[in-house]
């Protein structure tokens, strides 16, 4: 037996006695949060082990959001040094921490980031529910959350990615928007640092900034509640909006102060805005509409999660309804809060018009919520004292045992999924076309080195380990065709000037990744100033096709550095159609 079985059979049997609980009255040590999570971690961290260590890229965002860290570390101001198009500074900056203290910026690195910021994330979303529920009932309804994050087998659900750092702030803010709710009154500490989190939303990605706007008119919205609930004035609640609108601004002021000061406001505003804008409208409505309904079709690693926890929250919210009961506004309003933020997540998914599955994550914090909202509704169906910390057994209603089947059982093949699925995902003995280029690439590499890429592939600067020579790790506003195109190709160059890094790769070739509408003359010949730079301070050294008869992929370097190591010129591999551990010379 595997050691990934092991842990799968082990957190099931966790989970199982967390549903058994609320058949019972008898206290279990898992109740404890500081038993609990720490056992549910661990195991987590025992299930990804097999991608954490997986050497290679799982998917484009990954390698970008790392080769960022990378250049952070040595160049920190946003969009002045790094630009991450649509993905704002945080989600990098957080990557980048780990680096900076001597953590190799490598692909397990990013996974062990993503393994704790996804714990972090289960953390706040258990501690909003506590504040409605008993421990028990907490970490009950957020089972099938957990089952999500361990057994995830899809890729778009296994790497870092621009939604980690939003999908943590969202829950953390729902968490201190929750003690809002509970409080008699409400407090300026918690609104302050409620206004630094959605105050950051939009630097980790654009997308997120209605979300950011949602939680902040929701806090202000529970502050006057509350100072009328307490029969008190209207102004006396000033200070304490103070205090939320001073948190929403601080990390505005710093971040754009800091650009500003540094000269690249115009930058930020072109990149991060227009072009974003720009970005998003690339598609045609057909294929927009296509792209929503691929979104939400049924897929066998999230739509047990979304669908199963839906139907069970719709099954409790109907038995509490039947009951003719009225939720208070100590459910009402919060139920009514997380409803409304999934719908607008639903909505920021839709503007983007893209099928990237792991938009999706963005309403984990939502749905979790809501399921548990929910159970906490559906619990009154019982009576009294269905929901007591200790005492008699609890008493469950009818609508219980059909919400939890529905909760849970459509999960219930994810483990056995993740289990024999890993491996093939993952082979242990996989070699690509990216670790012989960047064999290459590392031959006559250099400490202190920077690499250049023409193209859309930031995996080659994790795979050598070389820092991104321009701000641009990334190359679609560079070569795709737009309204700011010449502002980002003016920009590209004069940061290659710069740098001169002493590799030079063109990455627009068959076999690579290229965005949809790029085309052969989009190599770096067709931006002519490039082409030159190229010509006058560097020698082709090797043509790698990546497919037969293709465009290939070209290595160049620098002249010096040629004569320097004495390297021939101008080779060129012959296709193998294999994935062959091609040797440095």
């Amino acid at each position: 037996m595997t050691t990934v079985a092991l842990a799968a059979i082990v957190l099931v049997l966790v989970l199982a006695e967390r549903v058994w609980r609320m058949f019972t009255s008898r206290a279990s040590r898992l109740d404890h949060p500081l038993v609990f999570f720490p056992v549910v971690f661990g195991l987590m961290l025992m299930l990804r082990w097999p991608e954490i260590t997986w050497p290679h890229g799982i998917n484009l965002d990954e390698a970008q959001m790392l080769a960022q860290a990378m250049r952070f570390c040595a160049h920190p101001v946003p969009w002045r040094d790094v630009d991450g198009t649509t993905s704002g500074p945080l989600n990098s900056w957080f990557l980048s921490v780990p680096i900076y203290f001597a953590a190799p910026p490598a692909w397990q690195t990013a996974r062990l980031v993503l393994w704790a910021a996804n714990c972090l994330t289960l953390v706040f979303l258990y501690l909003a529910l506590r504040v409605l529920g008993t421990r028990e009932e907490a970490q009950f309804v957020l089972a099938p959350t957990i089952v999500f994050y361990a057994f995830a087998l899809d890729p778009d659900f296994a790497h870092y990615s621009s939604e980690t750092v939003p999908v943590l702030l969202i829950s953390a803010g729902l968490f201190v928007l929750a003690r809002q709710w509970h409080a008699a009154r409400s407090s300026g500490t918690g609104l302050f640092l409620l206004g630094l989190i959605v105050g950051s939303l939009p630097f980790t990605k654009l997308q997120a900034a209605p979300l950011a706007l949602f939680l902040f008119m929701a806090g202000l919205t529970q502050l006057v509640a509350n100072h009328r609930a307490a029969g008190a004035p209207e102004k006396k609640c000033l200070p304490a909006a103070g205090m939320l609108c001073l948190g929403a601004a601080a990390p505005g002021v710093l971040i754009l102060g800091w650009v500003a000061a540094r000269g690249a406001i115009s930058d930020f505003w072109i990149s991060y805005v227009e072009a974003s804008g720009a970005y998003a409208q690339e598609i045609s409505p057909a294929g927009r509409i296509q792209n929503t309904l691929g979104l939400f079709a049924p897929h066998a690693g999230v739509t047990p999660y979304f669908l199963g926890s839906l139907l069970a929250a719709a099954v409790m919210l109907a038995a509490f309804l039947k009951r003719g009961a009225r939720p208070g506004g100590r459910l009402f309003w919060p139920l009514m809060t997380v409803l409304a933020e999934g719908v607008l997540t639903v909505v920021c998914i839709l503007i983007a018009g893209k099928a990237f599955l792991h938009y999706l994550l963005l309403l984990v914090p939502a749905v979790a919520l809501f399921l548990g909202l929910a159970f906490f509704a559906g619990r009154q169906c019982a009576g009294p004292g269905a929901h007591e910390e200790s005492g008699a057994a609890p008493r469950r209603g009818r609508w219980f045992l059909p919400a939890f089947l529905l909760a849970l059982v459509p999960q219930l093949l994810l483990p056995v999924r993740y289990v024999h699925g890993f491996a093939s995902i993952y082979p242990r003995n996989q070699f690509t076309e990216e670790s012989s280029i960047a064999n290459r690439i590392r031959a006559v590499g250099r400490a202190g080195d920077t690499l250049g890429i023409w193209g859309w592939m930031p995996s080659y600067y994790v795979d050598t380990g070389l820092m991104p020579a321009t701000r641009d790790v990334i190359g679609h506003y560079v070569v795709t065709a737009g309204p700011h195109r010449e502002f980002f190709r003016r920009r590209y160059l004069a940061d290659l000037e710069q740098s001169r890094p002493a590799i030079f790769v063109d990455a627009v070739c068959d076999g690579a990744f290229l965005w949809w509408n790029w085309r052969r003359a989009d190599a770096h010949e067709g931006f002519p100033e490039l082409a030159a730079f190229i010509d006058d301070n560097y020698t082709l050294w090797w043509t790698i096709p990546l497919t037969a008869n293709g465009v290939p992929l070209r290595i160049y370097v620098l002249k010096a550095r040629m004569a320097e190591l004495h390297l021939p010129a101008g080779n060129v591999e012959t296709f193998s159609g294999q994935n062959t551990a091609a040797q440095p010379p």
